[in-house]
C-alpha cells in the first residue's frame, strides 16, 4: 500500500456485493478515561499521504493499551482517529498458484473486496494520547512504537 495512487475513495456499501467484515466493528477507538482532565495532550500526525490498513490501526491500539494498561485505565486517554472507510479490491486470480499461466491475464480486473483503509493526509492527527507527567515518559515509548506499527511517516 505505500506505493498505491491515492485517488478517489471506494466506500459505497450499497453498490458492493460482498463487503469484507473486518475488525473494524469490533475495534474500540478511544481507550482510558475521557472524563479526567490531564496535563499533557500527545499528538502523533502523519506527514504524507497514505493509506492505513484495519491491521495496522488494530496492532497500534493494542501496543498502546498494552504498554499503558500496567499504570491504570485511569491515569490516560488513547484516541484513534482516522476510520477505515475505504475498501481495497483484490484481482481474483493474482492469489492462486500458477496466476501467470491464466488465460483472462488482467480482463475483467476490477477485483473483490478484501480489507478496509483509512485514508490519512498530511499534518492530519492520528492519535491523541492524554496523560498527566508521571505517565510522561511512558506515552512517548507507547506513541513511538505505534509509529513504527503504522507504516508512514509520523511525528
Amino acid at each position: 500500500m505505500r506505493h498505491r495512487h491515492i485517488g478517489q475513495a471506494y466506500t459505497r456499501m450499497e453498490y458492493i456485493k460482498r463487503h469484507p467484515e473486518g475488525k473494524e466493528k469490533s475495534m474500540k477507538w478511544t481507550y482510558g478515561n475521557q472524563n479526567t482532565q490531564f496535563k499533557y495532550q500527545l499528538l502523533l500526525k502523519s506527514t504524507n499521504e497514505h493509506y492505513l490498513s484495519v491491521n495496522s490501526l488494530d496492532a497500534v491500539r493494542i501496543s498502546m493499551n498494552y504498554i499503558l494498561s500496567r499504570f491504570g485505565q485511569e491515569n490516560y486517554y488513547i484516541r484513534i482517529h482516522p476510520y477505515p472507510h475505504i475498501f481495497l479490491r483484490e484481482h481474483g486470480l493474482l492469489g492462486v498458484a500458477k496466476a501467470e499461466r491464466m488465460a483472462k491475464g488482467m480482463k475483467q480486473s476490477f477485483g473483490k473486496p478484501s480489507s478496509r483503509v483509512a485514508l490519512v493526509h498530511p499534518n492530519q492527527v492520528i492519535i491523541t494520547l492524554r496523560v498527566n507527567e508521571q505517565l510522561l515518559k511512558s506515552g512517548q515509548h507507547a506513541l513511538d512504537v505505534a509509529s513504527k506499527k503504522l507504516g508512514c511517516d509520523s511525528k
